[in-house]
């Protein structure tokens, strides 16, 4: 069937309303019409998560410098947005996207630049965004100098290169690493000036899921009871509920959750078993370098120790390598019991946690140490900071006196 242009362009404005009826009319709905400035991309991808929670992909095509994606979804929700162009490396925004009608607008020269009308959550996102970007740009080339220092890691790794050759090269990067301290302590305190001001933002309690790990127990419980009965709901707000209830769990003056696994050497452990005695619970990793550098002092505590009823039980975070493992253990020397954190991960299904030991008590960063008592109950929770390990040597000091 032939279309002059008008009634083309009239059959076309005729559907979008419809559309947009369609999406205003029908509660949870979504419809994200786009107008697209250049040489179109060979593809969009939308990813997010639907109305149930589940992951959602969906494509388009522009067409006559327009695209249309639609889904439903009963939350303000994050989204990205992948654009794969016909010649070069993909590209992609975050979008926050809401149950409503919205329009995106891009220009294919500078993605990064897009504009979102029609959601109030993306407004605020945008603001708090504006406010990062130049701290941003003083961040990037530090960078990029530890991305060539972690490439260079990982090309050694990759050749198999003389281990000593690794080791440098794996502390050169974390020593790069540690550089970014300083900006990161800026950057949160710009969301934490952001909390503030805007206490119930779905902005405030998505970036709040970034801070579960290195935010106090109660520092964390403010912030959330300022989310108000309607941001507690949404998905953002649960997780940090979640999160909460697990921090809760592992933290001083809560009965440690028993777990059982097998260790190093293939024999049944569970924590209940070590009732009576002194544990610390100690969450490392082979590749944790602030970890492996601890662990000299720890040998010498448990050396001074364990004859007078005290144990470590060493829960690892190299459930996908277990020969790197295996070869810490055996390099460090280290002579106490080993685990691993029991994560498991299935391309086709995801992670799995329900073995998962770090999850029984909210552990985030490595290394993060628990001390239970003999009764069972969690007397105190330490971090890599130097403080953390000379609190650890009162402790045991006081405990074993």
């Amino acid at each position: 069937m032939l279309y002059t242009k008008q009634v083309f362009s009239t059959v076309c404005i005729i559907t979008c309303l419809l559309g947009n009826l369609a999406a205003q009319q029908t509660p949870g709905n979504f419809l994200l019409n786009g107008k697209w400035t250049g040489a179109p991309p060979a593809m969009l991808y939308l990813s997010y998560a639907d109305g149930e929670g589940q992951p959602k992909r969906d494509s388009a095509q522009v067409q006559n410098g327009s695209f249309q994606f639609k889904g439903k979804i009963t939350e303000p929700a994050m989204a990205y947005l992948q654009i794969k162009q016909a010649a070069g490396a993909p590209d992609g925004i975050q979008l926050f996207l809401e149950p409503a009608v919205m329009q995106l607008s891009l220009d294919g020269s500078n993605v990064k630049e897009a504009v979102l009308t029609g959601s109030a959550t993306q407004k605020e996102w945008d603001a708090l965004t504006k406010q990062k970007e130049p701290l941003r740009k003083e961040i990037e080339p530090l960078s990029q100098k530890y991305a060539a220092a972690s490439k260079a890691y990982a090309d050694a790794k990759k050749r198999n290169a003389p281990e000593a050759e690794q080791d440098t090269l794996k502390y050169r990067a974390a020593a790069i690493h540690d550089e970014f301290e300083p900006y990161n302590a800026r950057m949160a305190q710009l969301d934490y000036t952001f909390f503030e001001k805007h206490p119930a933002s779905i902005v405030t309690a998505y970036y709040m899921r970034f801070y579960v790990s290195s935010l106090p127990l109660d520092s964390l419980k403010l912030f959330y009871n300022r989310f108000g009965p309607a941001t507690q709901k949404t998905s953002y707000g649960k997780y940090v509920a979640d999160e909460i209830s697990k921090m809760q769990a592992g933290s001083p003056g809560s009965m440690a959750k028993n777990f059982s696994t097998t260790t190093i050497d293939g024999k049944p452990l569970q924590l209940a078993d070590f009732r009576g005695k002194w544990v610390l619970v100690d969450f490392w990793a082979s590749w944790c370098v602030p970890c492996r550098k601890g662990n000299p002092h720890l040998k010498e505590l448990y050396t001074q120790y364990k004859d007078k009823g005290f144990e470590v039980i060493g829960v690892s975070d190299d459930d996908r390598d277990h020969a790197a493992w295996k070869q810490a253990v055996e390099k460090d020397g280290l002579p106490w019991k080993h685990v691993l954190r029991g994560l498991k991960y299935d391309p086709a299904k995801g992670f799995d946690r329900s073995t998962d030991i770090s999850e029984l008590y909210g552990i985030h960063t490595l290394p993060t140490q628990l001390l239970i008592d003999p009764t069972g109950k969690i007397v105190a929770r330490y971090g890599e900071a130097a403080a953390g390990h000379e609190e650890l040597d009162k402790a045991l000091a006081a405990a074993f006196k």
